[in-house]
């Protein structure tokens, strides 16, 4: 800083330190006599953010405390004499004036040994790429796999996949845990694990049509109609269209049929709001967003959330053609007053609008003669008061979430509901192709357990530990069949393991009583566990049917002592050794772990499977050639690579979590988080259709 422009401008004594987003970018501590000692940066540093398509997009300038070289100041308080804050400028500057040219000094010798390290880290990573850069087999037939799956779903998704490919984002896998023996029972020891693990090159890029096969209005005059609001998640939406096709179906209306929002939700509010709201959040006008998608151009503000959602057809994922032939549908991706007028012929006198507050506003029963309670609901309203609406072509409703809205304890009613549930199961070429290769590679259907574990956040990740704990007993003590006494020696000896690896670590896992989830509990509805095979007493509408659990039993389980007697492919290796003890061999099945852990391997809470099972397994274990796997799931590789045609968003982002919860769901026995809709859904509907059951029925 020249020390002449800064006396010809001095800064005021007692001007307030500027903050960013609420953090300070220096920092300050009384002086003497009422003066503040501020020491701030000197120079700032560039963030940049990913794009959704592996660009640079945001830079967003920040102030840099870690290392940059820092200018003190001294500044006198504001309650001294007007004569004294002069002499403090005075001091400021002379300071200013002297510490400068020592400050420019150190920030030109740090960037001459920075450049030189980069220099030398960018040329011997150059020279190892050089050396290793063998890429395992992606020839042209990349794409052709891909196209084949995408058309035999839309016919025309292969014309999308003609345009020019550019390189997708590289996911973070998911951390591996160290190979070793692994305990206490005299384990064998394993076979050296592979060296050398090359790796797929980036998936290409392929658009692909997610819209649904159009399903437009009959034409009559007098055809009638029956509209709801989707909000929140992908299966708070999978409810609240099960309950409206059912009331659809009941009603002997046509289904306003809105996308599949995939992504940021919409949250629940009241009826106008939420109207309001779900118009607003298409995106249209936002184009321009979908051109930069394939360019380095920074996103300007009405951008930043653009890739972050995005909307499907329902037939994309699920089996909409079997729900079709049950109940008409008319698609709605519009959702504007002007769109009922002028697709439908709708006035406002042609239209009854059920207002609701809250989201458990009322309860639909389709039984006078049914007295059961409300619940959490606050009005009753009975399917032949619905009915009575019938001079309005449209019946538009709120929110329809909850498993328990309905109360269907007719005959009628409940076949219905099942049908649309049991239709609720993903239907799509590419993630069947997916799921079915891992679960073979995994034992087959009968060869392997699994648990889809949500700790990630809210109330998932404050329970995780007890949770994980009583899932544990029930996984050992229900599927496995072994003792108590062996269950809590195990989660002793995973406690000791984790204290070896955090010293000082004060126990945990036997804090806590005794799990007793294998006792028939009430659950609360919309969120229940579904944690094992015992019937839970809840209120349903009618009685379980049995057959969904005393159904013919998958073959027995071979005795698994290495991996040459294993069940799992040729291409999979265990993490730890192989149990060798008689009543630790049921430990050695392979296990299937879908969870949301940012990193599972290293996450506390799921350490006790990590101790007990020497061959556990998750998605980012098939994704690329590792230590676990000496050949990736190519499909598993593409679905990087697939972006929605319209808005040019990648799906994997929201196809991964479905994919997980698909194979756990393929194995021989589920176990899911209690309290979570998405586990309840993975146990009573995907795992039974996996198997060919009947599915578990809820309220």
């Amino acid at each position: 800083m020249n020390a002449k422009k800064a006396q010809s401008s001095p800064p005021p004594a007692d001007l307030p330190l500027p903050e960013m987003n609420g953090h300070s970018h220096g920092h300050s501590k009384p002086g003497r006599n009422g003066s503040i000692s501020i020491s701030m940066p000197l120079s700032s540093s560039v963030n940049t953010y990913p794009s959704p398509t592996g660009g640079s997009r945001r830079h967003l300038p920040s102030l840099s405390t870690a290392s940059a070289p820092r200018i003190r100041l001294s500044l006198a308080g504001a309650r001294q004499p007007l004569d004294t804050r002069l002499r403090s400028k005075r001091s400021l500057l002379s300071r200013l004036s002297l510490d400068a040219p020592l400050d420019r000094r150190r920030i030109a010798w740090l960037t001459g040994l920075a450049t030189v390290l980069v220099i030398l880290y960018v040329s011997r990573g150059e020279y190892s790429g050089v050396q290793r850069r063998t890429v395992i087999g992606l020839e042209d037939a990349t794409s052709g796999v891909l196209r084949e799956l995408a058309e035999a779903y839309h016919p025309h998704a292969a014309d999308q996949a003609d345009r020019q490919a550019v390189l997708a984002p590289d996911r973070p896998a998911q951390d591996d845990a160290a190979l070793g023996p692994q305990d206490s029972d005299g384990a064998a020891e394993q076979d050296d694990e592979p060296e050398v693990y090359e790796q797929l090159e980036p998936a290409q890029i392929h658009d692909i049509d997610v819209r649904p096969v159009k399903h437009s209005p009959s034409g009559d005059p007098n055809e009638r109609y029956l509209g709801y609001f989707p909000h929140s998640g992908y299966h708070n939406q999978r409810i609240s269209l099960e309950n409206a096709l059912t009331l659809a179906k009941l009603l002997g209306r046509t289904l306003l049929l809105p996308p599949c929002w995939l992504g940021l939700a919409i949250p629940y509010i009241s009826f106008d709001k939420l109207w309001q709201r779900v118009d607003q959040a298409n995106k249209a006008g936002l184009e321009r967003c979908a051109r930069l998608a394939d360019t380095d151009e920074i996103m300007p503000r009405e951008c930043l959330t653009f890739f972050e959602y995005t909307q499907v057809g329902w037939d994309f994922l699920v089996d909409l053609e079997g729900i079709v032939a049950q109940q008409p549908v008319v698609d709605r991706w519009n959702t504007s007053e002007a769109w009922l007028r002028d697709e439908l012929g709708l006035e406002r006198k042609d239209m009854y609008f059920l207002k609701d507050a809250t989201v458990y506003d009322y309860k639909i029963y389709d039984n006078l003669e049914d007295r059961a309670e409300l619940e959490k609901f606050k009005t009753r309203i009975e399917i032949d008061q619905l009915r009575s609406y019938d001079s309005y072509r449209l019946l538009h409703i709120g929110s329809l979430f909850g498993t328990s809205r309905l109360r269907v304890s007719l005959e009628e009613s409940y076949a219905a509901r099942s049908l649309f549930r049991q239709h609720m199961v993903f239907r799509n070429p590419v993630l069947d192709d997916i799921t079915d290769t891992i679960r073979d590679r995994l034992g087959g259907p009968a060869g392997y357990h699994a648990l889809h574990l949500r700790v990630g956040d809210g109330i998932f990740l404050a329970s995780a530990h007890q949770n994980c704990l009583d899932i544990f007993r029930t996984l050992l003590s229900s599927k496995m069949k072994i003792e108590s006494t062996l269950i809590d020696q195990l989660i002793d000896e995973s406690q000791r393991k984790r204290q070896q690896r955090v010293p000082g670590l004060m126990p945990r896992a036997l804090d806590v009583p005794p799990s007793t989830v294998d006792v028939p509990t009430p659950l609360a509805d919309d969120k229940p566990a579904s944690s094992d095979d015992t019937i839970i007493k809840r209120s349903n509408s009618r009685p379980q049917d049995m057959a969904a659990y005393r159904h013919e039993p998958l073959g027995p389980l071979p005795r698994i002592t290495s991996l040459e007697n294993s069940v799992l492919a040729k291409s999979l290796r265990c993490r730890g050794s192989f149990h060798n003890r008689i009543d630790r061999l049921p430990l050695n099945t392979p296990l299937y772990l879908a969870t949301d852990s940012r990193s599972p391997a290293t996450d506390p809470n799921l350490a006790i499977f990590f101790d007990t099972f020497p061959c556990i397994f998750m998605l980012s274990d098939f994704t690329t050639v590792n230590a676990i796997s000496t050949e990736a799931v190519k499909s598993l590789h593409d679905m990087e690579g697939l972006r929605n045609a319209e808005d040019k968003v990648h799906l994997a982002q929201f196809f991964t979590p479905l994919v997980d919860a698909m194979i756990a769901a393929k194995g021989r026995a589920v176990i899911g988080t209690p309290m979570s809709t998405f586990s309840r859904f993975a146990v009573d509907v995907l795992h039974q259709v996996a198997h060919g059951w009947p599915i578990i029925e809820r309220g």
